[in-house]
Formats: structure tokens, sequence, C-alpha cells
């Protein structure tokens, strides 16, 4: 949800929903669990997560990623995770 208010004298944060993308989803509102399958994607901040199938619960606010299934049938494939460096820390060697 991005909501904001104008004005001259005021500064209100925006906030930003992530993007995701997937070519199937079910949301199970007995359980809260979002469940997003089909080369799945969530961005937001810099920081992202790719895989078959990301589970994400509501409730908790954790994320389950599944990977592509392999040729034999198992799910054990990998997934993608990225999560960006943090301005404030400094690490000796690191180029900037």
């Amino acid at each position: 949800m991005v909501s904001l208010h104008v004005s001259s004298s005021k500064s209100v944060p925006i906030k930003v929903l992530p993007k995701v993308r997937h070519k199937k989803i079910i949301y199970n509102a007995e359980t809260g669990i979002i469940t997003l399958s089909g080369s799945a994607l969530l961005e937001q901040d810099g920081a992202s997560i790719r895989g078959n199938t990301l589970r994400y619960s509501m409730n908790k606010g954790d994320i389950e990623a599944i990977g592509t299934p392999n040729s034999s049938g198992s799910s054990s494939g990998r997934v993608q995770i990225v999560i960006p460096p943090s301005g404030s820390q400094s690490f000796p060697g690191a180029r900037d």
C-alpha cells in the first residue's frame, strides 16, 4: 500500500509493497498462507528471493522457498536469495 500526504510543512514516509511475479497464486484464509508458484519471485528494497514455489505466512511473517523440480522429479532444486549489503557497515578490503 502506498500512502501519501501532500504538504509543504510535513514529510510522510511512503510504504511500498514488494513486487511479485508468479504463474499461480493461492491464498488460504484459514492458515494465512499465500502460495506463489511457477517461477515465483519476490523483490523489495533491493532484496529478492526466487524459486519454483514461495510460501508466505501472513501470521508468522516468514517465507519458505522451494526449488524447481529436477529431471528425476525431486523438488530439491535451487532457490536464489539476494540480500544487499548494509550501507552502515564497512568491511576491510571490500571494494566500494
